[in-house]
């Protein structure tokens, strides 16, 4: 199901923009100490990380109870909460606006905050919720490699408490990306969206905020087990 049209963002992702996200840390384990400081700056009293096997693929899963990627805004009404925009505002904003609807490019003049997960593994789900809702969005460098274009509808999905609907930004596109470069990937062709809950619902907090990391096709140099 579509996102209603005021909650619609289209942004395009350059594939350098992908490519520099993966080089911004010499290794795996600098990545995954940075991204544990950043949620202890953010706010975070715990930061977790779990190792699980997800419809038979594995997964490294990083989560922490901080605020989330709140709205900064003092005048806006959902000031220092979580919302749509406050959670892929930084990635839509790289590329030089933040307009409803509009298609434009991301990545251009500059690399976000959003490093280390991708040099942790190739593909990444990222995770946080509201009260209200629940916002996942993708970053897959193996998406980029695989689709061979010059740029990508950055593809997000919204889960509502209220309905219990799950939608997405791009009709018919989300839903596939999801499948295929990320844990909760199945053989029908549509990812495991039960489970996906079940894990985003057990790590965040209830309340909203939180930040979660769930990386796949990961590093050779990350061990698991060890």
């Amino acid at each position: 199901m579509p996102l209603p049209t005021l909650a619609l963002r289209l942004m395009q992702v350059m594939p350098n923009y992908i490519k520099s996200l993966v080089t911004a840390h010499d290794s795996a384990q600098t990545a995954f100490k940075d991204k544990a400081a950043n949620a202890k700056d953010a706010g975070a009293t715990e930061f977790k990380a779990d190792v699980r096997t997800i419809s038979g693929k594995t997964a490294l899963l990083t989560y922490d109870n901080g605020p989330g990627p709140v709205e900064a805004d003092p005048e806006s009404p959902t000031f220092g909460t979580v919302t749509l925009n406050s959670f892929m505002g930084p990635l839509f904003n790289l590329g030089g606006t933040t307009a409803l609807g509009d298609a434009r490019k991301i990545g251009q003049y500059g690399v976000g905050a959003i490093t280390g997960p991708l040099r942790i593994g190739k593909d990444v789900l990222v995770a946080t919720r509201s009260a209200d809702y629940l916002y996942c969005t993708l970053l897959s460098s193996s998406l980029i490699l695989e689709e061979q274009t010059d740029g990508i509808l950055l593809p997000y999905l919204v889960y509502s408490f209220a309905e219990g609907v799950w939608y997405e930004n791009v009709p018919g596109s989300s839903f596939g990306f999801f499948n295929r470069f990320t844990a909760f990937g199945t053989d029908f062709g549509r990812p495991d969206l039960d489970k996906l809950l079940e894990v985003c619902v057990e790590l965040l907090p209830a309340v909203g905020g939180g930040l979660l990391h769930v990386i796949s096709n990961l590093a050779d140099e990350i061990e698991v087990g060890k």
